[in-house]
């Protein structure tokens, strides 16, 4: 799952050696985890509820249940965030954890609080397994109508034609504007600030233009 991407679906490619590092009592490095369920941010988000649950053979969706403390005059924000993860080819089983329980094998999960979701592979040496999500603030049904149309269709699972067709259109958006200095610290300071007010720019409606307002 991807937060804070232009697009509602996204797309990653690993291979057991260059897998995220595993944490002390949970999944080793080649089972693909779902940890960001709770984000590093200024507003300490706090996960109240979070339901993953298997679909397919190499298929999970579900709906994490955020809250973000005091992010306007002191008023809390809460909302849903619907998400489907698929990936290549199927998985040996689902897992997930809260605090220090783990739990190996489950059709599906119910967590809260400090939690997160893995799935486990029987992988060969060097072997690559892509994964593609959707996301949506309204349903779970929109999720899947998000990744059939933004990622599925026009891409396959082909990630090198995803990585240049994202690489294309930061490159339109830096077009905008034209720096010319020799000093490279003076080049690189505007791209960078007009990179941060880009990403900021998020689309929150889905594919079908349906929506929710949060405030």
């Amino acid at each position: 799952m991807v937060w804070g991407e232009p697009s509602r679906a996204s797309a990653k490619s690993w291979s057991r050696e260059s897998a995220l590092p595993g944490l002390p009592n949970r999944p080793p490095p080649f089972e693909w985890r779902a940890d960001t369920f709770r984000l590093p941010d200024e507003y300490e988000m706090q996960i109240l509820d979070a339901k993953v649950r298997r679909t397919g053979p190499a298929e999970i969706e579900g709906t994490v249940q955020t809250k973000l403390p005091g992010v306007r005059q002191g008023v809390d924000q809460r909302f849903n965030l619907h998400f489907v993860a698929q990936f290549s080819r199927a998985f040996e089983t689902l897992g997930g954890w809260q605090g220090e329980k783990i739990i190996s094998s489950s059709q599906e999960l119910a967590l809260a609080g400090d939690c997160g979701a893995f799935v486990n592979f029987s992988t060969a040496a060097s072997e690559k397994i892509l994964v593609r999500t959707g996301i949506s603030l309204v349903s779970v049904t929109n999720t899947g109508l998000n990744l059939e149309e933004e990622l599925a269709r026009p891409f396959g699972w082909d990630f090198a034609a995803v990585v240049a067709n994202q690489r294309r259109q930061w490159n339109e958006l830096f077009s905008r504007i034209e720096i010319e200095t020799p000093d490279a610290h003076e080049k690189v300071r505007p791209y960078t600030s007009l990179y941060r007010a880009l990403s900021g720019r998020n689309t929150w409606s889905d594919i079908n233009g349906e929506w929710i307002d949060h405030y």
